[in-house]
């Protein structure tokens, strides 16, 4: 369950302390399981992932984000003054330290923590964004958001249309991640709460 405060004490061998320690491994691998394993721990590993925004590897900020949003509550609220970083930096600074993945991901969390007014317009933006795997993520994490994130009807709409499976131009995978957002977004389809691929994705989190 989302932010279960149950976690079991151990996952995959590993305890809550393992898996923040190995946070500060040389070995890049190391570190991304690390990272995977502390957002199934959930609320207890709270302290870790705040701690983990500010890590000096873009994939494990993006997985940090991207975990603090889907905790929700006390936790979410604490990290909330790290996030507005991580989404705004690129908009408002112009400063490049923070990779796209990155800024949506954060994005997502402000979501999450009840600021969609604010930033649900970033996520909308890279919807439109002609790289796929840019368009694919904001897609999945509107989704997410589930019907609290209708004001991205329109545009999901529009890109699923532009890219239809039966369009010769179109991109099979940008209009299906469309779709598929669109159908959570009006409620056809219970949230997921489970990591999906995206979370997986994490080549390109330190090129975007």
């Amino acid at each position: 369950a989302r932010g279960n405060e149950s976690a079991p004490d151990r996952i995959a061998g590993q305890s809550l302390v393992d898996c923040a320690s190995d946070l500060n491994s040389d070995n890049r691998v190391v570190r991304l399981r690390a990272i995977r394993t502390l957002g199934v721990f959930g609320k207890p590993a709270a302290e870790a992932l705040i701690a983990a925004q500010s890590h000096d590897d873009a994939a494990v900020r993006f997985l940090a984000a991207t975990h603090l949003g889907r905790l929700r509550g006390e936790s979410l609220d604490r990290a909330i003054p790290k996030l507005k970083q991580l989404a705004l930096t690129n908009i408002e600074e112009g400063e490049t330290s923070n990779p796209e993945s990155v800024q949506m991901a954060a994005a997502y969390a402000m979501c999450e923590a009840g600021k969609i007014a604010d930033y649900l317009p970033i996520l909308i933006r890279f919807v439109k964004d002609p790289r796929r795997g840019h368009s694919c993520y904001a897609s999945d994490l509107i989704g997410r958001l589930g019907p609290p994130a209708a004001a991205a009807t329109q545009t999901l709409e529009a890109t699923y249309q532009s890219n239809r499976p039966d369009l010769r131009n179109g991109d099979y995978h940008i209009g299906a991640a469309a779709r598929n957002a669109l159908r959570k977004v009006k409620g056809d389809e219970h949230r997921e709460t489970r990591l999906t691929f995206f979370d997986k994705s994490l080549s390109s989190c330190g090129e975007a």
